[in-house]
């Protein structure tokens, strides 16, 4: 689930919520917030390697992973959430 900051240009979703990997959540999450179906994103794969990703932060709470995505900053903290920042 998305939930949107106050600035109107920050979100964050919740990982503990969904059992899906962790690049379909925040493929899904993009698609959610710019309402188009996942399908007209560009891969996700091709910012950053979804077996990487995972393997950084499975069972790892403490450690964060900052990376541009389409036009969002996505930071992702552990296991627990990530943040999708509006940047130009």
């Amino acid at each position: 689930m998305v939930h949107s900051s106050c600035d109107g240009k920050g979100y964050s979703i919740d990982l503990t919520e969904d059992d899906a990997e962790l690049t379909v959540a925040l493929s899904e999450a993009i698609a959610e917030i710019e309402g188009v179906d996942t399908n007209a994103l560009p891969p996700l794969a091709e910012t950053v390697p979804g077996e990487s990703l995972e393997a950084l932060t499975d069972g790892h709470e403490s450690v964060i992973v900052s990376f541009k995505y389409c036009s969002y900053q996505i930071t992702v903290h552990g296991e627990q959430k990530a943040e999708l920042e509006q940047v130009s």
